[in-house]
């Protein structure tokens, strides 16, 4: 069989950014043959990305810096707005009465899906991390910052925090177990566990360094965490145990397939497939050093967003799971910033800047000059030159005080030209 994981050195494509102002967009694309169905454009100054697919009323949650959009995927309509900013992370649905719950600074913010409304605005000692929805208990728990060492509970009969839940180290991820009956957190030095009947950490698994991510494979009962600097960890949740390690330092996660028990992982400009049977890395997708990623079940195929030097933007690939090459989609999405699959109509959303005139093969040098590729900064003298300056990291999340990335930047009115968003490389 041939590797689906195929470098990309044979493309000759390129982005051309055409004259004119790039406007924020979502696309949706058909996953059958990965035509574009759809283009949303929004009235905003800011990139805009998908962040949540609601199942049960088939609507996608767009978000932008000014808020969030409503899309309904029946019609790719959007169909509701409201200034909630997203940008402390996507929200929790609560299945039962169709009601999302917004994590937004320092409160969670209550929006009915039914009568598209904002019910309630719960307060919050601290800024909000991650939020999570458990069906059994009909409760969220509501993460902070790491300077603040608990759980908040939200009892969602009467939308108000009815606990905080003492924990060590923090929690800077957070997920359910399949039963619902424990959640596991991710901080410095360890992964606690939440006994949801109890509402109290009933075990502490300590790990030699901080966790940046938590993800739970539903079908084996395993959890993965992924200690920041010191690989990837198994722990089986039937005992609470950390069973195997993997040698993997990683920049991000990419997805976790249950059906073939494979995680995608972004390892070092690599996307890689883990094989979590054994450990090992069964495939991989050169210089891929990606952002995001979705994966299509239904055609055994991943949407991967990648940061692409050679073309001067960042880009979306296809990769074929069971076989052939990976390949670029019909339309790239400059400043790709989120993907989000959608089971229901078989559709993959993207968001994105596209110029008005989409890709050129050969661009001409009125595009390459109008584009002029990322503006690279030193750490030190980019506090100075971004300080009038709204920036934002690859996934779209605006920042305060960006460290050494990539990152998009909106200028200040005053010095806003053609081009009003860019792209800012700050190295150290």
């Amino acid at each position: 069989m041939k590797s689906p994981f195929t470098a990309f050195a044979a493309c000759s494509l390129s982005c051309a950014v055409a004259s004119g102002q790039p406007y924020p967009h979502v696309s949706a694309y058909r996953c059958a043959d990965d035509s574009l169905v759809a283009r949303l454009e929004f009235v905003t100054p800011t990139l805009v990305r998908p962040v949540l697919w609601n199942p049960h009323d088939n609507r996608m949650y767009v978000s932008a810096d000014d808020g969030f959009y409503v899309v309904d995927c029946s019609t790719d309509a959007v169909v509701d707005t409201e200034y909630i900013p997203l940008e402390a992370g996507p929200p929790a649905i609560d299945s039962a009465d169709h009601r999302l719950y917004c994590p937004s600074v320092a409160d969670v913010i209550v929006y009915d899906c039914r009568t598209e409304s904002i019910t309630a605005r719960i307060a919050l000692p601290d800024y909000a991390g991650h939020v999570v929805w458990s069906a059994a208990q009909d409760k969220v728990y509501v993460s902070f910052d790491l300077q603040r060492s608990c759980i908040g509970v939200i009892d969602c009969q009467t939308d108000s925090i009815v606990k905080f839940i003492p924990v060590v180290g923090g929690a800077a991820a957070m997920c359910l177990r399949a039963g619902e009956d424990r959640l596991y957190f991710g901080g410095d030095h360890l992964v606690g566990v939440v006994d949801l009947a109890l509402d109290s950490v009933v075990r502490v698994i300590h790990l030699p360094g901080y966790v940046s991510w938590l993800a739970m494979n539903r079908a084996t009962d395993r959890l993965v965490v992924q200690d920041w600097w010191n690989g990837t960890f198994v722990i089986d949740c039937a005992g609470d145990t950390i069973v195997d390690s993997l040698p993997y330092n990683v920049a991000g996660l990419g997805a976790l397939d249950e059906r073939t028990n494979r995680l995608y992982l972004f390892l070092g400009g690599t996307l890689c497939a883990v094989d979590m049977e054994t450990g090992l890395i069964v495939d991989t997708l050169a210089n891929a050093d990606g952002n995001a990623m979705a994966l299509d079940t239904f055609d055994d195929k991943a949407y991967v967003i990648r940061d692409d030097p050679p073309y001067g933007c960042d880009t979306v690939w296809v990769v074929n799971l069971d076989s052939g090459p990976a390949r670029l989609l019909p339309l790239l999405d400059y400043g790709a910033s989120g993907v989000i699959w959608n089971p229901l109509v078989n559709k993959v959303y993207i968001g994105g800047l596209n110029p008005p005139m989409g890709i050129e093969k050969t661009p001409s040098a009125k595009s390459r000059t109008t584009y002029g590729g990322p503006t690279i900064l030193s750490e030190a003298s980019s506090i100075k030159r971004l300080a009038s300056s709204v920036v934002f990291d690859a996934m779209g999340r605006r920042v305060i005080n960006p460290k050494p990335g990539v990152y998009f930047v909106r200028e200040a009115q005053a010095q806003a030209q053609a081009q009003a968003i860019r792209k800012v490389v700050i190295q150290k």
